[in-house]
């Protein structure tokens, strides 16, 4: 087959390659909703989208199970009374998406040992979900560490 062939094929199909490549596929509506929901710290609203089966896993959490990974989410949300997403890029390859950007949340302190303090972060952060027969089975968080540590002690030091 020619290039010139496959080019005109992938014009008029919907399919992605195995390589991550800038969106060029839509996002499956599950995929679009369940970003729009944990983005912005909605998480009741995560359940219709995830799998019964569904895996979630950080730096510093585990959750296996829908039930699991809802109670946890919760838990860690409850910290966060205001959250945002500045979205740099979004990358999608047959079941996988991945979005990348700048995470802006306050955390309410209990969680990192301070209750009763408010901390703001702004950091790197990005997302992987799996979709799979219209629901997510898999959804990883990479957070930039260092530069979450740098600010929280940076707030601390600020304080004395």
């Amino acid at each position: 087959m020619s290039l010139v062939r496959f080019s005109a094929i992938a014009a008029t199909a919907t399919f992605c390659f195995a390589l991550l490549t800038p969106s060029a596929c839509a996002e499956t509506d599950v995929t679009e909703r369940y970003l729009e929901h944990y983005l912005s710290g909605d998480i009741a609203g995560l359940a219709p989208y995830m799998s019964e089966t569904i895996h979630f896993h950080d730096s510093v959490s585990w959750f296996d199970g829908k039930e699991a990974v809802l109670e946890g989410l919760t838990q860690v949300f409850a910290d966060i009374p205001d959250i945002s997403f500045e979205e740099s890029t979004r990358y999608r390859s047959g079941h996988d998406t991945l979005v990348d950007g700048i995470l802006i949340f306050d955390n309410a302190g209990r969680a990192l040992g301070v209750p009763g303090r408010v901390f703001h972060f702004e950091m790197p952060f990005a997302v992987s979900l799996r979709e799979v027969d219209g629901k997510i089975v898999s959804h990883v968080d990479f957070v930039d560490g260092p530069t979450f540590m740098t600010q929280f002690e940076a707030q601390l030091e600020a304080e004395h």
